[in-house]
């Protein structure tokens, strides 16, 4: 019988019994490893969970995490995406639909939207700890997914206490839902019959722009603009015949009304817009077209099901990782079917010279690809956010970019500077001709704009009082949440220094008003999520962050940034000293206090920001637009 000090106790879940808590401090006392089993920061975006070891030290029970150091954390990662590059092996061959290879659609699903990953990495993470302590025995507390069926494969001696955290999804749920799909697919199709259809102009060169219908604005004097093209899209109308297609409704599902609903069912102003919704496209033919794909989308499912062996180190990942593939193949899949159809007709009747998008990498713009490819239209890619490592939807091994089941990438993509441009070729094994560099026609717009910013008038419609620091929080509440009541409490400490959260527009701010309503925080405001980040940034004094793309725009206008909540996706700045970097507590207070009144730091961050700024956005010249459009009609088929 093992002894308590030889003891492994991996505990899945905060909201513990009176008579649990008393077992987990007399273990402690006698010499157990109690190990708070949650995942790191860079998995909490999508898949947030309980702060396990916060709620552990509240009880007064010290615990350590399975992982910790980033350098693990991205070792381990490293092994979840080298795990469904070989399940995408056989997966390719399997599983096809006209030349869809839908494994390029089935993994950013799995990946992305499913704890798939999740149960990957509890096997890896536990096999580790496993071999670093060399326990005698796991006692399992309310353990998650397949954690007790690995701990008895590498352990003599399991235990298990109270019930599993997590299940299998709910199979009706995703039987309703995917049958929701197909209903809604229908009755657009329907509707095809009381609508004309979009007719093509004729007129060359075409470049076809394709958008999302929730990523157009209107600028102060009401004209319209997306988000992303912005400028190319005027200047490349300047030179050749364009057409603009948007997918999705002007307004996000997450943020619609009544109304919006409603004129969104019922098509009404569509004749308004800037772009002709993708829609437009489907008739009732290709609708009766595309509906048997559900059934056929069902049926792979259950070949796929009758011999599915999921496993990793031998460890079998158990029926929540199961049903992660019945989500995919009842949602994802007829979703990337129908929407290869819908952009293939838009295709048939424009027959542009080239499809420019950006999230080429995402299922829609994989979709556009591959059906441009069909009709032998070059397409162009233009990136669109911050790119870095294990950025999955831009991982590619060597292997899947060979033969007719390759993953669709653009004929070409047009990227920042020479930083994107390593890690698609590195990283994603992209070739090197087809990739060029551009800069970034948001950052010379950015460089135009604060010309016309007013710094003192900014500063005084925020009643900021003259002398005072203020900074800007720009970033999502889950990525910030575990540290913002930190933040908060470390600027309140400083002398004349103010925050100023500005909420991502796409979500409310709710969350952050409820810990600010706790009160004792008079130095923090929360302003409308409306409000012109960019004119903000140019008032301040820096910019605090996690991993927004908000840190490119401040760096751009000589701002400099603290990304906290660290390790996450900037962690790569501050490794390269570009921004200052902390995790929680004490070195908050210290790294802001570094930020603003460290004159050395702040010199050695500006050096930095300079050299950052020649890779990263090719030094944000003015051009990048004009470089862009150039390449687009290059990139023209003749």
């Amino acid at each position: 019988m093992s002894t308590d000090s030889e003891t492994l106790v991996l505990v899945g879940d905060p909201k513990l019994e009176p008579g649990e808590i008393q077992k987990l401090r007399e273990l402690h006392a006698s010499g157990a490893t109690i190990v708070a089993w949650q995942h790191s920061k860079i998995v909490q975006d999508r898949f947030p969970s309980p702060d396990v070891q916060n709620a552990l030290a509240a009880l007064s029970v010290p615990s350590i995490t399975p992982g910790g150091r980033e350098d693990i954390d991205f070792d381990i990662e490293e092994t979840v995406i080298a795990w469904m590059k070989e399940l995408g092996k056989s997966f390719r061959k399997r599983f096809r639909y006209k030349p869809l290879t839908l494994w390029w659609w089935a993994e950013l699903y799995l990946y992305h939207e499913t704890p798939l990953r999740l149960a990957i990495r509890d096997v890896e993470l536990l096999a580790r700890v496993v071999d670093r302590r060399q326990p005698a025995r796991i006692l399992l507390l309310r353990p998650l997914r397949a954690l007790e069926t690995a701990a008895r494969q590498m352990v003599p001696e399991v235990e298990v206490i109270g019930e599993p955290v997590d299940g299998p999804t709910n199979r009706t749920r995703t039987t309703r839902l995917h049958v929701t799909d197909y209903l809604k697919m229908m009755g657009t199709g329907l509707k095809s019959v009381l609508r004309s259809p979009p007719e093509g102009d004729g007129r060359s060169p075409k470049v076809f722009f394709l958008t999302h219908g929730s990523m157009w604005r209107r600028s102060e004097v009401g004209e319209p603009h997306e988000m992303y093209f912005d400028r190319i899209l005027p200047a490349t109308s300047s030179r050749a015949s364009t057409s603009v297609v948007a997918f999705g409704p002007p307004v996000p599902f997450e943020h619609r009304g009544v109304g919006a609903s409603t004129r969104d069912v019922l098509e009404l102003g569509e004749d308004a817009l800037p772009y002709v919704p993708i829609r437009r496209y489907l008739s009732w033919s290709l609708t009766r077209k595309i509906a048997p794909a559900f059934a056929e989308c069902r049926q792979m499912w259950r070949r796929f099901e009758r011999d599915a062996e999921l496993t990793h180190r031998g460890v079998a990942l158990g029926p929540e990782a199961l049903a992660c593939f019945r989500d995919m193949f009842y949602r994802q899949l007829p979703w990337a079917i129908r929407v290869y159809h819908e952009v293939r007709s838009v295709l048939e009747t424009e027959k542009p010279d080239v499809l420019v998008l950006y999230a080429e990498s995402s299922g829609l713009g994989r979709a556009a690809v591959t059906a441009a490819k069909e009709f032998g239209i070059p397409s162009f890619a233009i990136q669109h956010g911050i790119m870095y490592p294990q950025y999955y939807s831009h991982e590619h091994r060597r292997f899947e970019l060979d033969g007719d089941d390759a993953v669709p990438i653009p004929t070409k993509t047009a990227v920042y500077g020479r930083l994107a441009k390593d890690l698609l070729v590195k990283r994603g094994n992209y070739p090197e001709d087809r990739i060029v560099i551009t800069g970034s026609p948001k950052f010379d717009a950015l460089v135009r704009a604060a010309e016309g910013f007013d710094r003192e008038k900014t500063r005084t419609e925020l009643r900021v009082p003259e002398g005072a620091r203020f900074l800007v929080l720009a970033t999502r509440f889950n990525a910030v949440g575990p540290v913002f009541s930190d933040l908060v409490e470390a600027v309140e400490r400083l002398e004349d220094v103010w925050l100023f959260v500005k909420p991502h527009q796409a979500e409310a701010p709710t969350p952050y008003e409820a810990i600010l309503a706790r009160g004792g925080a008079p130095h923090t405001r929360m302003l409308s999520g409306k409000k012109n980040l960019l004119e903000l940034l140019f008032a301040s004094d820096g910019l605090i962050t996690v991993d927004s793309f908000a840190s490119s725009e401040a760096l751009v206008l000589g701002r400099p940034v603290l990304v906290v909540n660290l390790p996450n996706n900037l962690s790569a700045l501050v490794e390269r000293g570009v921004a200052l970097g902390a995790s929680s507590g004490a070195s908050l207070e210290r790294e802001l206090r570094k930020l603003l009144f460290d004159e050395k730091a702040r010199k050695e961050l500006e050096e930095k920001r300079k050299e950052y700024i020649q890779e990263f956005a090719f030094g944000a010249d003015g051009r990048s637009t004009e470089r862009i459009v150039e390449a687009i009609l290059a990139t023209c088929k003749s």
